[in-house]
């Protein structure tokens, strides 16, 4: 999944091909999966489903693939209906020491200044990024190492486009060179990398064993509670 994008490049706006394909999966599919995908950022999906006004479905929150808890573990130290915090009334309370807090302009001991590069896993593998901007926001801050690279070669990048490797991905800025990276729709991007490089018959099998199998997995979940 692409993490960063650079400040100064236009911000996506999503395709009718985009805005479908967010449409029919996001309730039944990892937002994660789906920024892969688009070649985009997770809040961007995020941010589109709720534009659309879709949401997760029960189904699916229940389900494994969310990632959350099944509603009971974990629920004896979770805040109840009506629970107080500890510091309900105390606004403006500070906890830490004053010789140990920020002072105004004060860097943290992780700053890096631009040109500075840095390795970021995400699900798909390992990224090179690279410092542009010092703004103090990461994502905007810090891009991707192959996207700046094909832009200095070529330009910005395309709507509805994304720089992929032509074959395995590396960190080594070094290796990392226009030669070796090519510009591809989203939509043949998809093709290349998830179930549906194998047609439209076989991604709607594939979309459809998913939902069967959260449906069985919500009813064995309330059939073992009842």
């Amino acid at each position: 999944m692409t993490k960063s994008r650079n400040i100064n490049r236009p911000k996506w706006k999503p395709s009718e091909a985009d805005i479908e394909l967010v449409r029919r999966n996001f309730a039944n599919t990892k937002t994660a999966d789906l920024a892969l995908a688009l070649g985009v950022e997770y809040h961007q999906v995020v941010k589109l489903a709720k534009r659309l006004g879709i949401k997760k479905s029960a189904a699916f929150l229940n389900g494994a693939d969310s990632g959350r808890l099944d509603g009971v573990r974990g629920s004896s130290s979770r805040f109840q209906s009506g629970q107080k915090p500890w510091n309900t009334g105390m606004k403006g309370l500070q906890t830490a020491p004053v010789a140990s807090r920020f002072k105004p302009g004060q860097k943290p001991l992780n700053w890096l200044p631009i040109g500075s590069l840095r390795v970021m896993s995400a699900e798909s593998g390992s990224y090179l990024q690279i410092k542009l901007t010092d703004t103090g926001y990461p994502p905007r801050d810090w891009v991707m190492y192959h996207r700046h690279v094909w832009e200095k070669t070529h330009g910005p990048i395309p709507e509805g486009h994304m720089v992929v490797f032509k074959g395995p991905h590396t960190t080594d800025p070094e290796q990392i060179t226009p030669e070796v990276l090519e510009c591809i729709g989203r939509v043949e991007h998809m093709r290349r990398h998830t179930f549906h490089q194998y047609g439209p018959e076989i991604a709607s099998c594939v979309l459809l064993r998913g939902q069967i199998t959260r449906q069985i997995n919500q009813r064995t979940k309330e059939a073992r509670q009842s």
